[in-house]
């Protein structure tokens, strides 16, 4: 990359033998140059540096009779070299040229200012400015320069996006409970470009597996909140942590006191104390059958990914603080839904879960998306390089989302498919 270079000779004289004098230095293929004694009609050069030589800051009059008032933007450069002086440096935006300028540990006196981004260098007086000093301006505008052309460069362009995790009740799915054809037809469209899509639940792999293969899904699943990764090929657990035993008993101890309906799941399969309406309509929603244990004290010594209360959202919210407090820092505690308090093991969240896959599939989380409505949705909103909240997502869940889209009602998830996998654009986080 060749830097454009305009050098303006005010008193007239400059030797001319820049160029070979860069070739000498191996410098020739780093630099455009052209000598001028005037600035008028020579911006169609389109330079990336201007270096204004013999500029006495004592006799501005003279100087300002040689630039040409029509060009757009002069009247401001006029402005800012009426106003400086040796050493000073005015600039509009801080790209790196300014401390590139000062770490060139120049002798000779100079200032910088800008015509709108275009950098202008002034030596005050070119008898003091030697060929040297003039190579260490080039050397380290051009520095600053290429590394501010690439950053730019890199922020135009959009940032391919490797893996996305979807949640499924109230994202993947609509109120009847169904990926839509369009839906349906961009998940597809992400799979065919080479970008892995899981699912991030908190439901239990059985009943998660049947969405991911209806979907066409064939890679490791995120289930129980992030407490199992199972691989849909073979059925091969990748990552599984359970509910510590202590905090298990513990647990139920305060459901019993408190007559609180409580359940697990051991071999992927669901239990309760007791047959009462909340269980049957836990089941209906998730279309999970269940099972009655006796001795439910029994089933606490069993490895379990989860346990769940389901109760009153208000009171749910009113116990959780004196269970965080009772179980302490091994378990992780949050809601799937206002009457659903879920406990699990304190790696078993999305968030712990996506790093995980985005290393098993070597890819950096800044290259991962992860799409969410609930409060458990908030670590993995966090840890995702986007985290996308549907439109009918917690307020909660909102405010700390880097990006918000349609609801699961109106394809949601096919909207951020479409615009940062299919269609990707440079986003920035906001």
């Amino acid at each position: 990359m060749c830097l454009q270079v305009l050098i303006v000779d005010l008193q007239e004289g400059l030797d001319l033998c820049l160029p070979a004098f860069l070739n000498k230095r191996h410098m020739g293929g780093m630099f455009v140059v052209a000598l001028v004694s005037r600035l008028i009609g020579e911006l169609h050069r389109k330079p990336e540096c201007i270096i204004v030589l013999g500029a006495d800051l004592a006799k501005h009059a003279k100087i300002l009779d040689r630039w040409d008032c029509g060009q757009e933007g002069l009247p401001v450069f006029k402005k800012l070299l009426l106003g400086l002086r040796p050493g000073l440096v005015l600039q509009a935006e801080d790209d790196g040229v300014n401390d590139a300028f000062v770490g060139s540990h120049l002798s000779t006196p100079f200032g910088c200012a800008r015509i709108g981004s275009l950098p202008i260098v002034i030596a005050p007086n070119r008898n003091g400015f030697a060929l040297d000093s003039i190579i260490s301006v080039l050397t380290a505008f051009r520095y600053a320069w290429y590394n501010g052309a690439k950053k730019r460069e890199m922020e135009r362009m959009p940032l391919m996006y490797k893996l996305i995790a979807i949640d499924i009740d109230d994202t993947l799915i609509n109120d009847d409970k169904e990926v839509t054809p369009a839906t349906q037809k961009a998940l597809e469209q992400a799979v065919e470009k080479g970008v892995i899509v899981t699912l991030a639940t908190g439901r239990a792999y059985a009943s998660a597996q049947k969405i991911a293969r209806q979907t066409g899904l064939n890679v490791p699943i995120i289930t129980y909140q992030g407490a199992l990764i199972k691989n849909l090929m073979d059925e091969e657990v990748l990552f599984e942590r359970f509910v510590p035993k202590e905090a298990a008993h513990k647990l139920l101890d305060f459901c019993l006191e408190r007559n609180l309906h409580l359940q697990t799941y051991v071999d992927d399969k669901l239990s309760a104390r007791e047959d009462n309406e909340k269980l049957r309509g836990y089941c209906e929603l998730n279309r999970t059958p269940y099972s009655i244990e006796p001795d439910f004290r029994a089933m606490m010594d069993k490895p379990t990914p989860k346990l769940l209360i389901i109760d009153d959202p208000a009171y749910l919210d009113e116990i959780a603080p004196e269970l965080k407090e009772l179980l302490g820092p091994d378990v992780h505690i949050t809601k799937s839904k206002p009457h659903f308090l879920e406990i699990m093991h304190r790696e078993g969240t999305k968030g712990h879960a996506l790093g995980f896959l985005a290393r098993h599939f070597g890819c950096e989380l800044s290259e991962t998306i992860g799409v969410g409505d609930s409060w458990n949705d908030r670590e993995m909103l966090l840890e995702a390089g986007l985290g996308v909240a549907m439109g009918n997502a917690t307020p909660q869940l909102k405010e700390i989302a880097d990006y918000v889209t349609a609801s699961n009602n109106e394809d949601g998830v096919k909207q951020v498919i479409d615009r940062f996998i299919l269609n990707p654009i440079s986003e920035a986080k906001e």
